[in-house]
């Protein structure tokens, strides 16, 4: 199993941040490879069980697509997300975390 890490400090709140990622229709404004996300399934009030359709660019022109389930939603916080695959057990999985660092900084794990 390949793994990913990274984590970057940004000069806001935890509370901005994770209004700005539940505004799906600025996704393209900070994500450049995102075309565009489709809410199909809001989930409960927060946000558990969402099901969202992402559409990105691929090298060549092309596009594709990723449908992803959030779960295990920790508002302010984070949650982790899967990427369906059309392939059974090729399924692929994230983690979104905030680290609130002071007021205005948080750390995006």
């Amino acid at each position: 199993m390949r793994e990913h890490r990274y984590q970057l400090d940004l000069p806001h709140s935890a509370a901005r941040l994770w209004a700005l990622m539940q505004d799906y229709d600025r996704w393209t404004d900070y994500a450049p490879m995102v075309v565009g996300v489709e809410v199909l399934h809001p989930g409960d009030a927060r946000g558990d069980g969402l099901l969202r359709r992402v559409a990105y660019r691929l090298p060549l022109g092309r596009r594709g697509s990723a449908l992803e389930l959030v779960t295990d939603v920790e508002p302010e916080r984070g949650y982790t997300y899967t990427m369906i695959s059309r392939a059974p057990g090729n399924d692929q999985t994230g983690r979104v975390r905030l680290e609130p660092l002071g007021p205005e900084r948080t750390r995006l794990h």
